[in-house]
């Protein structure tokens, strides 16, 4: 990962380590959401006969079952599944917070998560609802994906707050942005004030939720904190 040597010195100066979700509580989630029954819609049920003629041939191609078998559940499945296509041999095998928690975990701090396991598990029902079936189906619909997603690895790598946040803003409509961003900024700064006046704690969220005046920059600031970046002198 890379890590500015602040991030280490910080995680043993605190008291406190916290991620966006406590791990054992996203596991119990994970567990249980794969032992439930597939209980979404039907896609047959939601299109005209017109539009179904014309899309279900592409859709059984794409995910090799029979079209009137395919629910909202499944295509959301499938097209997550292009993120692991992207995957280099020189990958972590756990993702950023994970490490950090660990590591946390490892030195005997208090560990935990600011948000509830249903703030997140309700994007992906929420986004869902808009899932563009038509773009799905496209020739090139992964290789879109694909390069959206390396853009966005290359706007993270640089650092640069204010151009992803206006990649965000370009992707998402105001009603996506207030159900991935704005409605968790606003519960997170809440809890990140409450866990720090009982305990100092390094927070790990996800870069998307810092920038913008409804990013964790600003709503900390008005809740009166000193919001400063740091630098580290070495990685």
């Amino acid at each position: 990962f890379f890590f500015g040597d602040s991030v280490y010195k910080n995680i043993q100066s605190s008291d406190g380590f916290a991620m966006e979700i406590d791990p054992a509580e996203m596991m119990d989630s994970v567990f249980s959401k794969f032992s439930e029954a597939d209980t979404t819609s039907l896609w047959r049920k939601e299109l005209d006969k017109r539009e179904y003629a014309a899309l279900s041939g592409k859709l059984e191609k794409k995910l090799g079952i029979p079209a009137d078998k395919i629910t909202r559940k499944k295509l959301i499945e499938y097209r997550n599944s292009w993120y692991q296509k992207t995957r280099k041999k020189d990958d972590m095998q756990t993702f950023v917070d994970l490490y950090l928690f660990d590591l946390a975990h490892k030195q005997g701090k208090w560990i935990g998560g600011i948000e509830d396991v249903n703030d997140q598990l309700g994007i992906t029902d929420e986004l869902g609802k808009n899932f563009d079936l038509r773009g799905f189906v496209a020739d090139d619909a992964e290789k879109k994906y694909t390069a959206y997603l390396e853009k966005m690895i290359s706007v993270y790598t640089s650092q640069d707050l204010d151009l992803l946040e206006f990649m965000m803003s370009k992707s998402q409509s105001k009603s996506t942005k207030n159900i991935i961003l704005i409605k968790r900024n606003i519960k997170m700064a809440f809890r990140m004030d409450s866990l720090s006046r009982v305990r100092t704690t390094l927070f790990a969220v996800g870069a998307a939720h810092l920038p913008g005046d409804s990013g964790l920059i600003y709503l900390l600031t008005k809740r009166g904190f000193k919001v400063e970046p740091v630098f580290s002198s070495a990685k």
